[in-house]
């Protein structure tokens, strides 16, 4: 019975340990979609910000206070000039003639056709740019593979991560404007460090639970198998069955051991005194 009860809390034990993973498993996933549905947002509104610029400057030019020409070189150089937190840019490609304008990380590239260009998974990403400024909304996001930007020094051609840019397009000039974010590093990292928090956490919690269950029901359970067996021995008029003085953590326990032991010694007494009435052997289970 005692093997049985034993089986039965470690397979407890390993059942609440394997719901606890299952949670944090769902907990991490819930977590990165609320991260990366978060930084799509903050993405967005870089880009609107940007995007309006373009606005700005567009009215300028319908105002008859600046010509085209000089409106778009004015808001070109002010775009290129944006560098924000993490190394973020702003990047615009002119969505029918297919030519990058503004490339803030890798000049060279501004004034040369794109849209043959694709990603190390055989994306062609940036006609998916394209179609995103085109479509009935003129935005939208794109997903796509390249190396990571590492600031004003341009990029870390040995590495290869995710990235989402969001694209926007402005009709009255034809341009698209976009910024990107490094799922790796703006929502893995995020996520990454809640999850190793959570779980220290989470994992702390369960193995203190089981310590108290192995420190209170253990003890219990070693002394109440004797009791039960004691107990029923003497059901059965069998009195060669002992329990020693033992002590436990737990108070009650030990009074209930107390007593037992009390009853032992009057059995023997009413043994000497009746003629050896009950035969215990004191060796029989002097090792529980």
């Amino acid at each position: 019975m005692y093997d049985t009860i034993r089986k039965r809390l470690k397979i407890s034990s390993i059942l609440i340990l394997l719901a606890t993973a299952i949670m944090l498993f769902l907990g991490i996933t819930r977590t990165y979609n609320n991260t990366l549905n978060q930084e799509k947002t903050h993405l967005i509104q870089r880009v609107d910000a940007a995007y309006n610029i373009l606005i700005y400057f567009n009215s300028q030019v319908n105002s008859g206070k600046m010509t085209k020409e000089k409106a778009q070189e004015t808001a070109k150089d002010i775009i290129r000039g944006i560098i924000y937190s993490g190394g973020g840019y702003f990047f615009i490609i002119d969505y029918n003639k297919c030519i990058q304008l503004v490339q803030p990380v890798n000049i060279e590239y501004e004034g040369k056709y794109r849209c043959d260009r694709t990603d190390p998974k055989g994306n062609e990403y940036v006609k998916e740019f394209v179609e995103q400024a085109k479509n009935k909304e003129h935005d939208g996001f794109v997903s796509y593979y390249g190396p990571r930007n590492i600031g004003p020094s341009g990029f870390d051609a040995k590495s290869l991560v995710e990235k989402i840019s969001y694209i926007k397009g402005f009709e009255p000039w034809g341009w698209l404007i976009s910024s990107g974010i490094y799922v790796d590093n703006d929502v893995y990292d995020y996520v990454q460090k809640t999850a190793i928090h959570f779980g220290v956490i989470v994992f702390a919690y369960i193995f203190f639970v089981i310590g108290l269950v192995t420190i209170n029901v253990i003890p219990v359970l070693n002394a109440a198998f004797p009791i039960r067996d004691y107990i029923k021995n003497l059901s059965e008029k069998k009195y060669d069955f002992k329990i020693e003085p033992r002590k436990t953590k737990i108070n009650e326990v030990n009074d209930v051991l107390e007593n037992i032991v009390k009853l032992q010694e009057h059995l023997e007494k009413s043994e000497n005194e009746d003629e050896h009435k009950f035969g215990v052997d004191a060796n029989f289970f002097k090792d529980i």
